[in-house]
């Protein structure tokens, strides 16, 4: 299967909503506002390229998004990938994408992620790509001032 990264647009929408709600359930996390609050939020950050996705053909596998900015640093969350696709080094290569774009497309130097106390695997995915601990939950990339 060929696999590609991208922006997500708005026709990826579903397909993102699911592995959305497959996330939430995975993590116990409650999903936000309604269906409709969702979906606008979804394509207003589609729209500023905050959401990327990595594609086996057509079918949505593995998710990242940029959560929240302040000047150069942002908030990455939503780093997902499907359960039959993982140990495959997807949510790493969708990182990496993250990493490039955040700086050629919106020139961000810092990103800051909060994968969970007991999240071992994440926490060695995002320090195997660059980011460091800082504090007790904090990994952050890019330069510390």
């Amino acid at each position: 299967k060929e696999k590609v990264i991208r922006f997500l647009s708005k026709a990826d929408y579903q397909q993102w909503q699911n592995l959305t709600y497959d996330f939430s359930e995975e993590e116990g996390i409650p999903l936000h506002g309604d269906d409709e609050f969702r979906r606008l939020e979804y394509e207003k950050r589609a729209e500023l390229k905050y959401r990327w996705g990595l594609l086996a053909d057509t079918r949505l596998i593995s998710i990242a998004s940029l959560n929240a900015q302040y000047k150069n640093m942002v908030l990455v969350g939503g780093v997902f990938t499907v359960k039959s696709e993982r140990r495959k080094g997807l949510a790493k290569s969708c990182m990496r994408q993250l990493i490039a774009d955040c700086r050629r497309v919106h020139h961000l130097n810092k990103l800051i992620l909060f994968p969970g106390e007991n999240n071992f695997e994440g926490q060695g995915l995002y320090e195997s790509i660059g980011f460091s601990r800082s504090g007790y939950f904090a990994l952050i990339f890019g330069r510390h001032k």
